[in-house]
């Protein structure tokens, strides 16, 4: 049975003078089974407070002014939701075979005593508006969150055998940003009322520490890297199809001035690969919801969207291999957008039975830009309010039809897949805008009922 156990202890103050002014603080431990055994515990903490600004400004033009700022230290575990994670803190033992015939006994998992907890620490400063007695309400965040103690593999000499990595606190990871939310009221009437929601953010991170400043430490199309941001693509650029003779090509270097034509494997070793402008991670959040009330109908529309990333399908390499994997099913271009003799301008390189020129290798050409916009939720709702309370007690009855993610636009005209997709797999950060063939995001269309006593 796999089993991991996290005990905590936390205590809160908060403070509140002459409605003006607010404090609060929090105060916590925690001790997690997976970590080393000098390094289980963690104590964590925050402070914040408030100043409510109109109440000190008698001609304010605000109905509601006021003024945040916190700072707070937290544990994080990044491995927490991966199964097979839960035994860090021990040494394991694996069984294997030497020569084909006789077993043995192999180190499959190597612990660190002195893996310790990744520490988030952040600060955060805002702003919350309002105007005409709060019809419209808007908060403005600016906030810094910098990772210290960032848990991460470190490779292991393949002399020693097995494995070839164990985990350990190597790296700083900072993440700044600015957030914006709003709540406006345009109709409040007694029959018709309409509600927006809106938020919108920006985030951007960088590595900032890494145990070896020089390392460049690659998974799959990404790469960790002092001074670039978390898990940026790091891969050889796609450079397009040579026309005279259809093989595909990669750029030489970041100059893209000179092109390497793949006509076999080995060409790769005359590249060098080339760091990307995206990581998997959005660096834009959008939302917007629409709230509709007329007497007992309501309806909710909520639209989601997420902007400048990249995503990839990790088994692109077979479902366009330009003829190298030929017992998997292709996409479609392959089959009317492949290089011929009279199709010269086409995306994809010539079809080659067995191919082995690389051309369907790692690199930009698996890549897809990820924006787009979503149809989270609608929901069509009517209320009978307490019509049948009377008779039948009932506080409140409301018969809906709600419909989730029926809808999305991807400004990719190439992409194939969910680009909120991510692999289970790969674990963690890891998978983030990766599809694996994991279970899609789900579209549903459900009837229900709602019944309040």
């Amino acid at each position: 049975v796999l089993k991991w156990t996290q005990i905590s202890y936390f205590s809160r103050l908060n403070y509140i003078l002459d409605g003006k002014y607010t404090f609060s603080a929090q105060l916590r431990r925690d001790s997690n089974s997976t970590l080393g055994k000098f390094k289980k515990s963690g104590v964590f903490w925050s402070v914040g407070g408030s100043w409510n600004v109109t109440k000190d400004w008698d001609s304010s033009p605000f109905s509601k002014l006021i003024l945040r700022a916190n700072y707070g230290e937290i544990g994080n575990i990044p491995y927490a939701d991966s199964w097979g994670s839960v035994y860090n803190s021990l040494n394991l033992l694996g069984i294997s075979s030497y020569t084909g015939d006789d077993a043995t006994i192999y180190l499959s998992n190597a612990k660190n005593d002195n893996l310790a907890w990744e520490v988030s620490k952040q600060f955060n400063v805002g702003l919350d508006f309002g105007f005409i007695k709060d019809k419209l309400t808007l908060s403005v965040d600016a906030y810094q969150r910098k990772t210290a103690s960032a848990i991460y593999t470190t490779p292991i000499a393949p002399q020693n055998g097995s494995p070839g990595s164990f985990l350990t606190n190597i790296g700083e990871i900072t993440n700044r940003g600015v957030e914006l939310s709003f709540n406006y009221l345009p109709v409040n009437g007694e029959h018709f009322r309409w509600n927006i929601y809106g938020n919108a953010s920006y985030n951007k991170n960088k590595v900032t520490k890494l145990a070896n400043p020089d390392q460049i430490d690659r998974s799959s199309l990404r790469a960790l890297s002092v001074g670039k941001e978390y898990l940026q693509y790091y891969t050889y650029e796609w450079a397009g199809v040579d026309e005279a003779t259809g093989y595909g090509t990669i750029w030489k270097d970041e100059s893209r001035t000179e092109k390497v034509i793949l006509d076999n494997a080995s060409k790769y070793s005359q590249a060098s690969r080339i760091w990307q402008k995206d990581s998997p991670f959005p660096k834009y959040l959008a939302s917007l919801k629409n709230d509709f009330t007329y007497k007992g109908f309501t309806l909710s529309v909520f639209f989601t969207g997420q902007f400048k990333f990249s995503v990839m399908n990790r088994w692109q390499n077979y479902v366009t291999s330009d003829g190298n994997s030929i017992y998997y099913n292709q996409t479609k271009d392959v089959l009317y957008n492949s290089w011929t003799e009279t199709n010269t301008k086409a995306d994809n390189p010539k079809q080659m039975l067995f191919n082995t020129t690389g051309s369907y290798e790692p690199s930009t050409r698996w890549l897809r830009k990820g924006d787009h916009i979503r149809l989270k939720d609608i929901k069509f709702a009517y209320s009978f309010n307490d019509l049948f309370k009377k008779s039948t007690g009932i506080d409140n009855f409301t018969i809906y039809a709600k419909g989730t993610n029926l809808w999305i636009y991807v400004f990719d005209k190439d992409l194939t897949f969910d680009p909120e997709s991510n692999s289970n797999a790969a674990g963690g950060a890891y998978g983030k805008g990766m599809y694996d063939y994991t279970s899609p995001i789900m579209k549903s269309v459900s009837l229900g009922i709602s019944i309040d006593f």
